[in-house]
């Protein structure tokens, strides 16, 4: 109702007899009236922006932990060169090896469905992350077969209580070994806690695209 009175008003200002004889009180309404409609408007425009770029936003599925390190960041552009503060005894061969392994032994127990295994290998936010996550695939056994996996280094980052990577994996994943599959990127945040013969642990993993 308070916008089709100040709508007549207008008019009456602005067609016919309202026009003629114009006061400074007339004035002051008339520039009231416009900066509460351009107030209106400015609202209605910062209230469409946020929707629409949510509207347009890609679907990632993405764990990770709070305080993750900045290297694990998705604003890291590709091309970024590593950052590397790796302690003395780290050896990234020998690494990039392991974590191999590491990714192949989660994702057939992802398949089964052992989620007492997978404990092993992650930490415990994101095991409780991933038993949601398999619950809703159902108990049945998955099948996955991944082709031309790789794996690269994308920084390590010593600390005073752990030391953390970010490795990407990428390949092909499959449902049978004769379809065509899907190419897969995904970034895995890892931990390890200072101190001798500590495990590294997985604590986030992000899609990427």
């Amino acid at each position: 109702m308070a916008g089709i009175a100040a709508g007549g008003l207008l008019a009456s200002m602005f067609m016919g007899d309202g026009f003629n004889g114009l006061q400074l009180f007339d004035i002051l309404i008339m520039g009231l009236i416009a900066f509460l409609i351009f107030r209106f408007i400015a609202r209605r425009r910062q209230q469409q922006q946020p929707k629409m770029a949510a509207a347009g936003a890609p679907y990632q599925r993405e764990a990770s932990q709070p305080g993750q390190n900045p290297i694990f960041s998705s604003s890291a552009t590709a091309s970024a060169a590593p950052v590397i503060n790796a302690p003395a005894w780290f050896n990234e061969e020998r690494f990039l090896e392991a974590a191999r392994g590491h990714f192949q032994a989660l994702q057939q127990h992802w398949d089964a469905n052992e989620m007492d295994k997978i404990a092993e290998f992650v930490t415990p936010q994101m095991l409780q992350f991933l038993k949601k996550e398999r619950a809703d695939l159902g108990d049945g056994f998955q099948s996955t077969f991944i082709d031309n996996l790789s794996v690269q280094l994308d920084g390590v980052d010593d600390r005073a209580d752990k030391t953390i990577a970010t490795l990407t994996f990428s390949g092909v994943s499959k449902t049978s070994r004769f379809d065509q599959g899907e190419v897969f990127s995904e970034s895995w945040n890892m931990e390890r806690p200072q101190g001798d013969n500590q495990p590294w642990l997985v604590a986030g993993i992000r899609q990427n695209g």
